[in-house]
């Protein structure tokens, strides 16, 4: 079994979640330990218990990573990890990021770079539909590329926008790729995941419930690195992607609407709380272009491997970034053995070219 295969059957099972997974990997250092680990051991990993364990022991009733993975090159599908060069720059700096994505299509850190997200409720207004593809349609001309949850309402509306001005778009989702829901945007995926992606967290026939639209929220949020909510009522799916934006530290705006409208009144809601009120679509996209720029910058493919480094050295050295990355992450990335990785990284720590953070967190210096 291979490290992708093990996290893929890691993230097969019932009641584990990218949390327990993360926990899993550090404590065992790679999934495929942990899923070949002792009862004895496993009750030892934080957030995991006696019933988690017997869920990991009794792994193959849960389902065939190779299996999916055949469904998966079927489909056009592939399986990202945090290890893979396209891994969203947003997630990598959220706690309870997922462990790996299926993505449908094509994601592209340097067309993806500065992606925001565009957010309201499914019962919209011809009012909301006005001002989502106006300001969607600014944002995306500006060179950002629109992330939404394709849900009815204003997240069909910001998609289509997107598409209308010829720019790429990504749609995540509350549900497997083989089971895209709802049925209504088929057709409208497809259009997606030809010049974007349409991406989730769960396994392909992964039905969606009620918690899969908040956990996917989540993803929208850290992805982005701003969040618009055009329109939506106090009580709406949008408000937890935008507490998940604001709880990030992302910036959040909100588009007013009549004051005797509960359609906006989530909207206005927000406001009051802090978010940003935005009325033009083109200052916003002006607001936004600093952080474009600056990530542009944060982006710059790093400079060659220095000439007197050994193999192992010169391959992990290539896979370090500016951005901090996890032991097991790096795993993913150089498939060398734990031992190895480990006495290759304080190598390079002691030459000075790989700098250690709090959490065994690695970036290039």
């Amino acid at each position: 079994m291979t490290e992708l295969q093990a996290l893929i059957t890691l993230n097969l099972l019932p009641r584990i979640g990218p949390v327990r997974i993360r926990h899993l990997i550090r404590y065992f250092g790679s999934a495929e330990a942990a899923l070949g680990a002792p009862r004895e051991a496993l009750e030892q990993v934080p957030r995991c218990g006696g019933e988690v364990a017997k869920v990991i022991l009794n792994w193959e009733r849960y389902g065939n990573a190779e299996q999916e993975l055949e469904r998966c090159a079927e489909g056009g599908v592939q399986v990202i990890t945090p290890a893979s060069p396209e891994w969203p720059v947003g997630l990598r700096d959220s706690r309870d990021a997922p462990v790996l994505l299926y993505v449908w299509g094509t994601i592209d850190e340097r067309r993806d770079q500065s992606p925001v997200a565009v957010v309201g409720s499914r019962k919209m207004t011809n009012y909301g539909r006005s001002v989502t593809e106006q300001f969607t349609k600014s944002l995306a001309s500006a060179g950002h590329t629109i992330i939404s949850g394709l849900a009815l309402g204003i997240d069909t509306i910001a998609h289509q926008a997107a598409l209308e001005v010829g720019q790429p778009t990504i749609a995540v989702l509350g549900s497997g790729l083989g089971a895209i829901y709802p049925r209504e945007n088929l057709d409208l995926a497809h259009r997606i995941a030809q010049c974007g992606a349409v991406v989730s967290e769960y396994p392909l026939s992964t039905n969606p419930d009620k918690q899969t639209f908040p956990q996917r929220n989540r993803i929208v949020a850290a992805w982005s690195r701003a969040t618009l909510v055009t329109e939506m009522p106090e009580r709406s799916g949008a408000m937890i992607t935008a507490r998940f934006a604001r709880d990030l530290g992302r910036p959040l705006y909100a588009v007013p609407g009549p004051i005797d409208r509960p359609s906006s009144s989530g909207c206005h809601l927000l406001i009051r709380e802090g978010a940003t009120l935005v009325t033009d679509p083109n200052h916003l996209s002006q607001e936004l272009r600093p952080q474009s720029e600056q990530l542009a910058f944060d982006l710059e493919t790093p400079s060659a491997s220095p000439s007197d480094l050994s193999p192992e050295e010169a391959l992990v050295y290539s896979k370090l970034t500016s951005l901090e990355q996890s032991v097991e992450e790096l795993h993913l990335a150089t498939e060398l053995e734990i031992s190895e990785l480990t006495s290759t990284l304080l190598s390079l720590e002691l030459q000075d070219l790989a700098l250690q953070h709090p959490g065994m967190t690695y970036t290039r210096v």
